[in-house]
């Protein structure tokens, strides 16, 4: 209801209203699209006004809070008290991902790790990084019911994820029909150029560029053409020292600010 009033006083330049009653898809697993507030969930999250809780789900006839009623509102009227906090008591004011970290739990990319934690800190997994890329696309992933991956299960979180991801060629298995979820990514260049071509947005024509890192010799041939298009981009930049670092692992504030920047270029 609270999301449904929010909704309903949006409106545009020429007081149009800004949710779309036929889009119904809010990536939710327990709002129904034919649920009467189905186009205004979807809203929230297009636009950042509402996320989700940490294990994926809306709760859609849970009772708001005080403390929630105010975030809902400082998010509607973009004023995040804000720049700079977040609702996450490890992630301080002032920590150096709290406005990418903001962003992408407002945009439903994220859950926290926790009721109250977003572990900044903790490495990024194969399977969390797909799902995040499947959340910002919004795939639908319910009809996806089997994982060609003999490592990669329907029953948790990234499993319809991985499927939807593998079917679109944004990742492939690591051998052996496995595709190791639990292990710690690293090379995310090559499955944001996988995705932005899946999305039609990828590069055309002759548009290779140097890449000027002094380790550049340590990025492998087949991962050449995504970080290319990552540094194109600004997406990814590299270390002060002039270096890439192709083999180093990241973590979720890492990606959180990466994800803004792709984000705010779509």
């Amino acid at each position: 209801e609270a999301v449904a009033l929010l909704a309903r006083l949006s409106k545009d330049e020429q007081g149009n209203l800004l949710y779309n009653e036929a889009e119904t898809a809010s990536g939710f697993p327990d709002v129904d699209a034919d649920a009467w507030y189905a186009p205004y969930v979807a809203f929230a999250r297009a636009w950042g006004v509402a996320g989700g809780y940490p294990d994926g789900t809306f709760r859609p006839e849970s009772p708001v809070s005080r403390a929630e009623l105010v975030k809902l509102l400082c998010a509607y009227f973009d004023r995040p008290g804000a720049a700079g906090e977040t609702s996450f008591p490890d992630v301080p004011a002032g920590h150096w991902a709290a406005d990418a970290i903001g962003y992408v739990v407002g945009e439903g990319l994220f859950n926290g790790t926790g009721e109250t934690t977003f572990s900044p800190d903790a490495g990024m997994t194969r399977g969390m990084f797909v799902t995040v890329l499947g959340r910002m696309s919004g795939a639908q992933t319910a009809g996806y019911t089997q994982s060609r991956f003999t490592d990669v299960s329907m029953d948790v979180y990234y499993g319809g994820y991985v499927e939807w991801a593998a079917e679109n060629g944004i990742v492939s298995g690591v051998g052996e029909d496995k595709f190791a979820p639990d292990a710690l990514i690293t090379q995310m260049a090559v499955m944001l150029l996988n995705y932005f071509n899946y999305l039609e947005k990828g590069p055309v024509g002759a548009w290779a560029i140097p890449l000027k890192y002094t380790d550049r010799s340590q990025i492998s041939d087949w991962a050449v053409e995504g970080v290319m298009f990552a540094t194109m981009k600004e997406f990814l930049t590299g270390y002060p020292d002039g270096t890439f670092r192709p083999q180093n692992t990241a973590t979720r504030a890492q990606v959180a600010a990466l994800m803004m920047r792709v984000g705010q270029a779509q």
